[in-house]
């Protein structure tokens, strides 16, 4: 395996210039910039990167961690910031915590331990005292957590406009499924508020149901049949918190023989990959821009910007309403 030395006597230089060339640092002039490069592909050189990184005191290396890397949303979410990272000569990490607790602490106990630039926290089950003090740069999607920046979609905005549309399209008694209303530093339950802002000032009647804590679809469908299933004709219109749970509702919907949308209205949220590949129905949904979310996550992560950044948010009206 060759050696930064073996570099040096190609090139015809000291190893502290193959060094600087490696680092970037100092002034290098370009001819002796192209010796060294030509000698590191005559050697087939590969630098030692977790040296470099020791060296620059930083990895080129972000974290994210997620609920749930299978749902469709976050599927799409780190899709674009590996996207963004990229650009920036950045690589990603993935941490998965699947909705559990244990998991995610593990998760920020290792990453503590290592030399990572920065952390993407869109997993919410751990207290936020757990993410204050650590040693590398953070930025939150959809959770307030206090001296941290936050990213997030206009999800206010997101339940008004899922309340006019439906009513709009002729629902007189609606109903809005989301998750756990009780992490209250979670901003997405703005899209229950925003909801209920519509309903009361147009004195549409409303109520609202919970799930738990999980982002499958088997979860969602088993919810519907058991909490739903005595309730399905007492509401002609449904905003979802998000597409797959949708789906879950107009399969059951069409299991019980309920005529979608002309007996009952459905509008999900997120629009991610898996509603835009959808074929039948074609979601009436309330999209999140997962490519803006990406970046501004990216942008913030190394800026001194500490401000909230609200993404807007968009109808994509489908057959379900």
């Amino acid at each position: 395996m060759s050696t930064i030395k073996d570099v040096a006597r190609i090139a015809g230089v000291t190893p502290t210039t193959v060094s600087r060339v490696l680092n970037n640092r100092g002034y290098i002039s370009n001819k002796t910039r192209l010796k060294v490069q030509d000698a590191m592909r005559q050697l087939n050189y590969q630098p030692n990167s977790i040296a470099r990184s020791l060296q620059r005191k930083r990895s080129d290396l972000v974290a994210i961690l997620v609920p749930d890397s299978s749902s469709p949303f976050y599927t799409g979410l780190i899709h674009e910031v590996e996207r963004q990272c990229y650009k920036i000569g950045k690589k990603l990490i993935l941490c998965n915590s699947m909705t559990d607790p244990q998991l995610e602490h593990d998760y920020i106990s290792i990453l503590n331990g290592q030399n990572v630039d920065g952390l993407i926290i869109c997993s919410h089950n751990i207290d936020i005292g757990e993410y204050e003090n650590l040693p590398f740069m953070t930025v939150s999607f959809d959770r307030i957590i206090p001296h941290t920046p936050l990213v997030a979609s206009e999800n206010f905005n997101g339940g008004k406009i899922a309340a006019e549309h439906l009513v709009n399209r002729g629902a007189k008694h609606l109903l809005h499924i989301s998750g756990p209303m009780t992490k209250t530093t979670l901003v997405g339950h703005d899209r229950y508020k925003g909801f209920a802002a519509y309903c009361t000032s147009h004195g549409v009647p409303f109520d609202l149901m919970q799930t738990k804590d999980n982002l499958l679809y088997d979860y969602y469908f088993s919810f519907v049949e058991r909490e739903i299933a005595d309730k399905i004709f007492d509401y002609d219109g449904v905003f979802c918190s998000n597409d797959i749970l949708a789906y879950a509702l107009f399969r059951y919907a069409v299991k019980r023989g309920v005529e979608v949308p002309q007996k009952l209205k459905i509008v999900g949220f997120d629009n991610s990959v898996f509603t835009r590949m959808l074929d039948f129905p074609k979601l009436t949904t309330i999209a999140q821009d997962e490519r803006s979310i990406a970046k501004k996550l990216i942008e913030k992560l190394f800026s001194e910007d500490k401000t909230a950044t609200y993404i807007p948010v968009r109808l994509i009206e489908g057959e379900t309403t």
